[in-house]
């Protein structure tokens, strides 16, 4: 039988909070999670909003409320790292950083097309950065400085830590590639490189810390950028943690390539279930002798997901275009049990 979703709302709430700065000292950002909303491209109108837990209630636009200032242009991602929290602006060419707590700005590194960010501990975390020739730079969250930097391949995008090394997506940005790029933790250094399908973008590990990839595919065009000349479909790539072969591999119902990238894996509180975001839903595909199931477990359009590791909630996030409030949903146990708006294309959580 076919397991669903039930979007049964058995406690749902939109919440629209407006508070004067005299306010913001009541704000509260102890337990719950940050969503990043990415805004219009050129519009400055990115932001920020907080899930409280403890309450059940959701506070838009935190960032503007705290620092009585704007954002920037284009949340591309929103990290935990250690008591520091880092939004990668990638529009503004920033990283910009606060206070997980206060949610006080505390400094920002200046970075030209930052994209995903990862952090190893307090004083050290990660970014991608390059719509082609691509490098990832190492900086200090609480000095707000720049340690390191090492070239990667093309458009870099998703990076996370798996064992020694910094694993880094090269998806090709606005040119192509197919690797992903093994950074020494010790050294800084590129250890390897390995060849996958066509645009990989996102990347996770499961309970047996094998990686999973996921490839938007490859679209060339000709001169005029108006005609097809070849195409590959988006993947799902499953490899051996210890020598990288190919253990799974499934065409991705996305179809072809598109430009632009978001976060389409998750993995379950045990790990042993992988969620990908599709254009029609979200799949599960347990990890150990997965299949490609049949249907989405939940359907509709989403422009990001997360699992919360304190209690394994799906956090689901949904865009209404560029003009329109966001909304953010979570469910529980196959029932969803709150939804809220939140701001203008919501796309990734950060746990606190």
């Amino acid at each position: 039988m076919k397991k669903k979703f039930l979007f049964i709302s058995v406690c749902a709430a939109i919440i629209f909070i407006s508070c004067k700065k005299e306010e913001d000292n009541t704000l509260s950002f102890n337990k719950g999670f940050y969503i990043s909303c990415e805004g219009k491209f050129g519009g400055t109108n990115a932001s920020v909003s907080f899930y409280n837990s403890e309450n059940n209630t959701l506070t838009n636009d935190i960032y503007q409320l705290v620092n009585n200032a704007p954002l920037g242009d284009v949340l591309n991602q929103i990290v935990m790292a250690g008591k520091k929290i880092l939004l990668v602006v990638n529009n503004s060419s920033k990283v910009q950083i606060a206070d997980a707590s206060s949610f006080i700005s505390s400094g920002k590194i200046n970075v030209s097309y930052p994209r995903f960010a990862c952090s190893l501990n307090d004083q050290k975390a990660f970014i991608s950065s390059g719509s082609f020739s691509g490098k990832v730079y190492a900086f200090n969250p609480v000095t707000a400085s720049i340690i390191d930097s090492v070239n990667v391949g093309m458009g870099p995008e998703k990076l996370i830590i798996s064992g020694d090394y910094l694993i880094v997506a090269n998806s090709g940005g606005w040119d192509y590639d197919s690797t992903l790029s093994f950074i020494d933790l010790n050294t800084f250094d590129l250890a390897k490189t390995i060849t996958v399908a066509d645009g990989p973008t996102d990347v996770i590990t499961d309970k047996n810390e094998d990686i999973w990839v996921y490839c938007k595919g490859k679209t060339v065009y000709d001169e005029t950028f108006t005609n097809i000349l070849a195409q590959t479909p988006a993947k799902v790539l499953k490899l051996d943690a210890n020598n990288y072969s190919t253990l799974a591999s499934f065409d991705s119902n996305n179809g072809f390539s598109s430009f632009g990238a978001i976060e389409r894996l998750a993995v379950s509180l045990q790990k042993d279930t992988l969620f990908v975001l599709e254009g029609d839903g979200i799949y599960a595909v347990l990890v150990d002798n997965p299949s490609w199931p049949a249907d989405p477990i939940i359907e509709g359009s989403f422009s990001g997901l997360a699992v919360n590791p304190a209690n394994g909630d799906l956090i689901c996030l949904k865009s209404n275009g560029y003009e329109a409030a966001g909304e953010m949903i979570i469910v529980r146990n196959n029932i969803q049990i709150f939804k809220a708006n939140v701001g203008i294309a919501p796309n990734s959580v950060a746990f606190k």
